[in-house]
């Protein structure tokens, strides 16, 4: 009886439900390419088209800001008239003045057709979120990225994923992974990674996130937000990222669907179209408990230490994150100075992730003509702010060398 409700459960999961149809029309791109039917392909003299699968459109800062910087570092790898970016957004408004040289489309949030139509157009597909194998945050999206990169290789184009992170996945969405990017090369963003793919067999290497790179507004203009806030100019900030990691994942639920579109039911669940949270009772209480913890060790914390605090809205708690934050104060320039000879090591791995990408796509179309530029990671990154290019002359032989000499594809 088990085994057969297991079997029920599993035809009327929506996320299972998803891949199959996703991996049904993977097949059809498959057999299409065989025949030779409708296939667009690069050849010597035209620009390369490249479809760029991700998280953007959502005001997420750091999937926005990570695609923005991978776009700045292939159009220093790429000539502008050798290559043609097209980025998938939810929302075009809220991308609107984002990834400037790039074509943006809207990918609705029930994607299969929507895909199956688009990939094709293009040379290639690259894969741009962080989170890009797993189902903690959501299934659909890895489902959505996966696929891209299926299709992609269905017609033995590039599929690349960049700046990627592998961890637990459902089974029915690892079984897809590992089916239909196996062809796909993965540039990770940490070793934990690499190790996760590796045992699914799936082509990968060291990389990092892109989000390095970034220029942000100048000091101050940050202090002029503060001061408007109320900050003295003198008091050291305390900067609070507060989530709800009690929430996630979040599914597609055909039945909560319809009832929160005629009953209005589910709508402190709803995330956007037919997907939604996860809620119960012993999540609201794990979060009210998580907030207040947090709330009232900063308020201690910032009485103690004189503190200026700043909340940051993100998409035995209290004594113990009270602790963590009186161990911290101590150890601010210690944390700092971490954070910058970490950030060199990363601007390499960058920089060789630009040279990996380079070479696949030579490796998937001889002709394409590379720049003609020594292969050292410095000539594959984006121009660099003022501010990284002191922490590279500050921190430059951090681990850097270590790290990339222990990399390779594996």
């Amino acid at each position: 009886m088990s085994a057969l409700w297991k079997s029920l459960s599993d035809m009327a999961n929506p996320d299972r439900l998803l891949q199959e149809a996703m991996a049904s029309l993977i097949e059809t791109v498959r057999a299409k390419d065989a025949l030779g039917i409708a296939r667009e392909t690069w050849s010597h003299g035209k620009p390369l088209k490249l479809l760029l699968a991700g998280y953007v459109g959502a005001r997420n800062t750091g999937a926005d800001v990570r695609v923005e910087e991978m776009i700045r570092q292939f159009r220093t790898i790429f000539t502008d008239d050798a290559l043609e970016l097209t980025i998938m957004t939810l929302d075009p408004e809220k991308t609107a003045g984002y990834f400037s040289g790039a074509r943006q489309i809207r990918i609705p949030m029930v994607f299969p057709k929507f895909l199956f139509d688009e990939c094709p157009k293009h040379h290639g597909v690259v894969a741009c979120e962080g989170s890009m194998f797993k189902s903690k945050f959501a299934s659909a999206l890895s489902t959505m990225m996966a696929g891209a990169l299926g299709l992609a290789s269905a017609e033995n184009k590039l599929s690349v994923g960049y700046g990627a992170e592998a961890g637990a996945m459902d089974e029915s969405l690892r079984d897809f992974v590992e089916k239909y990017c196996s062809k796909s090369l993965v540039l990770c963003r940490n070793e934990a990674s690499r190790g996760i793919l590796g045992e699914m067999g799936i082509r990968n290497t060291s990389g990092a996130d892109t989000a390095w790179t970034f220029d942000p507004a100048p000091p101050s203009r940050g202090a002029e937000l503060l001061r408007k806030a109320g900050w003295d100019g003198r008091r050291k900030i305390l900067i609070l990222c507060p989530i709800n990691p009690f929430w996630w994942p979040i599914r597609p639920d055909l039945m909560k669907t319809l009832a929160w579109r005629i009953f209005g039911e589910y709508k402190n669940q709803h995330h956007t179209s037919i997907y939604f949270h996860h809620q119960s009772e012993e999540s609201d209480r794990k979060y009210e408990e998580y907030i207040g913890a947090m709330a009232g060790a900063a308020k201690v914390f910032c009485h103690e230490e004189n503190l200026f605090p700043v909340l940051v809205g993100m998409e035995g708690l209290m004594e113990k994150l009270l602790d963590k934050m009186r161990g911290m104060a101590g150890e601010a320039e210690a944390i700092s100075d971490t954070i910058g000879r970490f950030i060199p090591s990363q601007l390499r791995l960058m920089g060789q992730m630009g040279i990996d990408l380079s070479r696949e796509i030579s490796a998937r179309y001889p002709r394409y003509e590379r720049r003609n530029v020594a292969e050292k990671w410095e000539n594959y990154l984006p121009p660099l702010p003022p501010l990284i290019e002191g922490l590279l002359a500050k921190f430059g032989d951090f681990e850097g060398t270590r790290i990339l000499k222990t990399r390779g594809i594996q």
